[in-house]
């Protein structure tokens, strides 16, 4: 955990340690309560390298397996120097407090280490070369590292590119090209990328519509022994379409004129049906008079 005095200063370091490829992450009082139950969960998962964070926002945090605790600045007050070194090195495992301090900050944090009899060691900043020469030194243990898992066809391909890199290296002009790749394969390493299963759409939306209306775009029938596949129409389409009125059977002409149509229970839209000659019965909304008996029926 990184801990700043501002909001600030939060989002500067930040957005510093994001620029030069590092897994960080702030928690601050901009977040709401879901982003910031969301970033805890990355810390305690191990999926977050670095927090930077305030005092207020850093209440409640209690990661047991943290390594290091950096003070970007000095407390404004010495009980937030106890708070905030507490966070590692519980329950007797190892922890190690750093803080980044100036002239003037460092006669401050003298005074705070005298109040509570704290120890400190000095240590002097590692000038430019020396952080570069620790760079190059974990950049190429981690490419070894990775060529040492490859198999044999994966070593066979990369030695087709042996020349390119031979001729790249001798040439100062492409040096920026040989480290734009070295820098690639090193934030590869440093920060890999967490394969997730895809989240399932909610019941209902729009794209699980579409695939479920993709799945039943086509079904499959039997005809003549053979699988066929047949376009389902629009349900839209299919909704629309009003439903057909079935037709009565075909009446045999030696039993047309043994029928009387006032004496059946012919539902609406049917009347076409009937014999030609023959009028229309009763339709189906006159179903609870009494019926009268054809003399032609007795």
């Amino acid at each position: 955990i990184i801990f700043c005095n501002t909001k600030a200063n939060v989002h500067f370091v930040t957005a510093v340690l994001q620029g030069f490829g590092l897994n960080a992450d702030e928690l601050s009082a901009d977040l709401n309560q879901k982003q910031r139950e969301a970033v805890l969960d990355r810390l305690r998962k191990g999926q977050l390298r670095l927090l930077v964070a305030t005092d207020v926002a850093a209440r409640g945090i209690d990661i047991p397996d943290l390594s290091h605790v950096f003070l970007y600045e000095p407390p404004e007050d010495r009980e937030s120097y106890i708070h905030r070194a507490g966070r590692t090195g519980r329950a007797g495992a190892a922890g190690m407090v750093i803080s980044l301090v100036d002239v003037m900050q460092h006669l401050e944090l003298k005074r705070i280490a005298q109040f509570y009899k704290i120890p400190l060691a000095q240590i002097p900043t590692p000038s430019e070369e020396e952080a570069d020469k620790a760079l190059g030194c974990r950049v190429l243990t981690l490419l070894e590292s990775q060529y040492r898992k490859l198999n044999g066809l994966e070593k066979e391909r990369i030695a087709r590119l042996e020349s390119l890199a031979r001729a790249l290296s001798g040439d100062a002009e492409h040096t920026p090209l040989m480290a734009m790749l070295i820098d690639s394969a090193y934030q590869q390493c440093l920060n890999p990328k967490d394969v997730l299963p895809a989240k399932a759409g909610p019941e209902g939306s729009p794209a699980q519509g579409k695939e479920k209306a993709r799945r039943r775009s086509k079904r499959t029938t039997k005809a003549g022994g053979a699988l066929q596949e047949q376009p389902v129409q629009n349900a839209a389409e299919h909704e629309a379409e009003p439903p057909k009125t079935p037709a009565l059977p075909e009446v045999p002409a030696y039993l047309s004129e043994w029928i009387d149509p006032e004496g059946l229970d012919i539902p609406e839209g049917m009347e076409d049906s009937l014999p030609a000659g023959k009028p229309a019965g009763r339709s189906r909304s006159h179903r609870g008079r009494r019926r009268r008996s054809s003399p032609k029926k007795q």
